[in-house]
């Protein structure tokens, strides 16, 4: 299309300079009637010479279009007879790692500062506490026990009181850390690609097949010939299901689909794998092995790193991931360098027949999230008043995206303990969610310092009830930007990690978290000179600001907390 464009371009060009150029010659009273008339031929013959160029090269560039579309179509042909017979041989037999089990750690809790005479003397009365907010029934947290499906917790409340500590009085203070981890260049973001341009026949009309996806209808152009059934679950049966498949050209329509709804929809690799479950599980009626076969053979078409493996009457998918994934069994496979890949089911299986064919430039599921999915709007309406400053938010958040945040795994990155939390961090809050509360906010700081702008947006995120991940869920779970706003409870990594969403969104400055053994809190580069507690690093200083803390300031470092084993870990 784009040669097409430049052909037609380079003709309008030449012809607009040929016609120039004859209106120059016959511009003058002066030339007689033969010169005209030979003018006036010149010009027919230069735009019927044009027309031929123009011929000739539509013709040049669809040989070389049609050649090229031979020669990708031999290749991914040629790639996918390989894939075929090597399954017909036998698979390896591998043995399965236990699941990385969500953390239970209860040492990430605030510390308990007791309230002296002047603190209480400064707390702001009973009515500047947060409103109570109405949250429906639905979105209670759930608690995982025993690797089953969730389930909301009945009457489960935070029976430990939130810290309220005075403001700082005048000073600053350089505190000593541990260590500090730069992880703001870091970046997840490599997308999966097919191997081969995906090439659409223009002439198939297929049918179109409907499906909801996280509340959101989406399309995709599929019908009953795609339909194949497994004989057995074994090698033979699998690699014949998959030379069907393979020959079927509609399945390229399917896969040129799913990649538009990708773009469309803003998904993220998780996402999109949530996306060809629903697809495959949506068109074969229910989760069965044709339907795994038919996501599989997406997802590894798509550009993902994935393997096919069976254990007894049940096929699998197992995909690679960067990241530790807790919950989900996994492989190692020594044929792909000891990656790792998870099983997509919950249940450990100890003994696995794995197929370890690997297609070209595949890649690794990345979990980092940076920009949301456009799920349909399916909004639960909020509000939250601030602790010390009258102002009132009012904002809804869409509770499609809060059920895809439900699904997604935490990350237990090898090595890097920290990286964890710059999954969540990185993710921007949703639009509906910024329509509500950004205006009210960006009002309410205008004219303000920095300092005090700060202070007031720790004001609002201390306001959000504190409860502990263990008491309500049952295992450590870090928050998304608008999970935090929409849980009835969150803890002081979901509030620190919000907080500097937020001032990096408001006020453009940088931010980084901090990690104590017990408590994570946050900090802010300020442009000036402020008051209380600061980390220094390559002569940046990085003022603490703990939005766990009721009535808190930006500055003021939980006491009891032990700054020599600090880590700072900067963000933007």
């Amino acid at each position: 299309m784009k040669t097409n464009k430049f052909i037609s371009s380079l003709a309008l060009v030449t012809l607009i300079s040929f016609t120039a150029a004859s209106n120059n010659n016959t511009s003058g009273n002066d030339q007689a009637p033969d010169a005209v008339s030979e003018m006036k031929a010149a010009q027919e013959k230069a735009k019927r010479d044009f027309e031929e160029f123009k011929r000739k090269a539509n013709e040049d560039y669809n040989t070389y279009k049609e050649d090229a579309i031979s020669r990708y179509v031999a290749f991914r042909d040629s790639v996918l007879s390989e894939f075929v017979k090597h399954m017909k041989q036998p698979w390896k037999k591998e043995e399965s790692k236990p699941a990385v089990p969500k953390p239970i750690d209860k040492s990430i809790e605030p510390e308990i500062i007791p309230l002296d005479e002047q603190t209480i003397a400064e707390t702001p009365k009973e009515e500047t506490s947060p409103i109570k907010e109405e949250v429906p029934q639905s979105t209670v947290p759930p608690v995982k026990e025993d690797n089953q499906e969730t389930r909301p917790v009945q009457d489960t409340k935070p029976k430990r009181e939130t810290p309220k500590v005075s403001p700082i009085n005048n000073s600053i203070h350089q505190l000593p850390v541990k260590d500090v981890v730069d992880i703001s260049n870091i970046d997840f973001n490599i997308k999966a690609l097919p191997f081969v341009p995906v090439i659409v026949p223009e002439d198939d009309e297929p049918e179109v097949f409907r499906f909801t996806f996280f509340g959101t209808p989406v399309a995709v152009r599929i019908d009953d010939s795609c339909r194949f059934t497994l004989s057995s679950i074994d090698n033979k049966g699998i690699s014949s299901a998959m030379e069907e498949i393979t020959k079927n050209e509609l399945i390229n329509v399917t896969l040129g689909d799913c990649i538009d709804i990708r773009e469309d929809l803003q998904l993220c690799d998780w996402a999109y794998l949530e996306m060809l479950m629903s697809l495959s599980q949506s068109f074969y009626g229910s989760e069965c092995n044709e339907a795994t076969l038919l996501t599989g053979y997406l997802f590894c078409m798509s550009g993902y790193k994935m393997r096919f493996a069976y254990n007894e009457n049940k096929l699998h998918i197992l995909f690679a991931s960067d990241q530790y994934i807790s919950d989900l069994p996994f492989y190692t496979l020594s044929s792909d360098g000891y990656c790792n890949y998870y099983c997509l089911s919950s249940e450990r299986i100890q003994q696995i027949h794995v197929c370890e064919y690997a297609f070209p430039n595949e890649k690794s599921l990345s979990l980092h999230i940076e920009k949301l999915p456009k799920f349909a709007p399916n909004e639960i309406a909020l509000n939250k008043k601030l602790h010390s400053y009258p102002i009132h938010l009012s904002y809804s958040v869409n509770k499609n995206l809060i059920d895809f945040f439900d699904t997604y795994p935490t990350p237990q990155t090898e090595n890097d303990a920290y990286s964890k939390w710059l999954y969540y961090a990185k993710a921007p809050l949703s639009n509906e969610a910024k329509e509500g509360i950004y205006p009210t906010l960006k009002s309410a700081i205008e004219g303000k310092s920095e300092y005090e702008a700060v202070n007031i947006i720790m004001d609002w995120i201390e306001s959000y009830k504190y409860g502990y991940d263990t008491e309500i869920w049952g295992f450590d779970r870090a928050f998304f930007p608008d999970e935090t706003i929409f849980y009835p409870s969150s803890d002081c990594e979901d509030h620190a990690i919000l907080f500097t969403r937020i001032v990096s969104d408001l006020l453009g400055l940088k931010t980084a978290l901090v990690y104590y053994p017990g408590h994570l809190a946050a900090a802010v580069k300020f442009n000036s000179e402020v008051e209380g507690d600061y980390i220094a690093y390559k002569g940046t200083k990085y003022t603490v600001c703990d939005p766990t803390i009721y009535y808190a300031k930006a500055g003021r470092t939980m006491k009891s907390v032990k700054n020599t084993q600090a880590t700072l870990i900067i963000l933007q």
